[in-house]
């Protein structure tokens, strides 16, 4: 099995992928269809989203990831003696915390059987990174790029909804061509709670009326409709820019691919159709072919 962690400012993304999930049978002598369906579309066996912590210490990790396969084990009857750190051959890391990334890969060089590889410049991608500085290029941006074009292999727009809200721009050819960066919804949030004393806090919803009636209201639709106007926006400029790039592939706007992907995308999407597709578990797959071109995984 390979583990897979996407660490970011807020959260860390977490999958446990296995090449041949089919010959994994349940408590009953029967393999999970389910599972062999994700299984199909990039051998990824079961997610968890936790909290990231620059404070979490070394053991509590190795007590975290523990009790994340114990869990798993229960919920899907498997065998606990089936999911635990001695059926880890390797893992794969991408991390924006460089302290949270380091200290994640000390535990999981210990704990596993194979080798635990952060994605840094150098690492082999498949990806051409065209930057003026490709080393400046975010491991959060670059995962995701490469779990996309891998599912569908064409010039793409991602929009990744998190801490900050990130726009890339992928060529027909493979090639990440760049993209934007944007505060998120829960920085915008927490900036407008801390700077404006009158201004109450407010779960990210989506608002009943866009013309807000009352403070909570007009929150929820400046914050919300306000970041859906900024995908629509940045959406459309950036198939502008892709199809003059890419004139010679392209007819029409429409038929650039766009995705959306990150913790925060759910409260998104349902209020905009600028997206084709949504991938919430793009950058769990990326990582997974970067272990694969690495020799990690088959």
């Amino acid at each position: 099995m390979l583990m897979s962690f996407d660490i970011g400012n807020s959260n860390i993304f977490i999958g446990l992928h296995e090449d041949g999930l089919s010959e994994h049978l349940n408590a009953k002598g029967k393999t999970n269809q389910a599972s062999k369906k994700i299984n199909s579309q990039g051998k990824l066996v079961h997610t968890w989203r936790v909290t990231t912590k620059i404070s979490r210490t070394a053991d509590e990790y190795r007590i975290l990831i523990k009790n994340l396969l114990s869990t798993l084990a229960k919920d899907s009857q498997w065998s606990a003696q089936d999911l635990n750190f001695s059926l880890l051959n390797n893992a794969v890391i991408s991390s924006v915390v460089p302290d949270t990334g380091k200290r994640l890969n000390e535990v999981m060089e210990k704990m596993i059987s194979g080798n635990s590889l952060v994605v840094r410049p150098g690492v082999k991608t498949g990806m051409n990174i065209k930057l003026e500085n490709p080393r400046e290029a975010g491991s959060d941006r670059i995962i995701n790029a490469v779990g996309a074009y891998q599912k569908y292999n064409t010039s793409l727009i991602i929009a990744d909804f998190g801490t900050a809200t990130t726009y890339s721009a992928i060529s027909s050819r493979g090639e990440y061509l760049g993209g934007a960066i944007a505060p998120g919804l829960s920085v915008a949030i927490e900036a407008l709670f801390d700077r404006a004393a009158k201004l109450p806090q407010v779960e990210i919803d989506s608002p009943e009326n866009i013309i807000g009636k009352n403070t909570t209201e007009a929150l929820k639709s400046g914050l919300i409709t306000g970041q859906v106007a900024q995908a629509e926006g940045m959406i459309a400029r950036f198939k502008e820019k892709l199809s003059l790039l890419e004139k010679e592939k392209y007819k029409t706007l429409s038929e650039i691919t766009v995705l959306a992907t990150g913790g925060l995308a759910h409260h998104i999407t349902p209020e905009t159709d600028s997206f084709d597709y949504v991938e919430p578990n793009l950058s769990l797959l990326g990582l997974y072919h970067i272990a694969k071109l690495n020799g990690l995984a088959e």
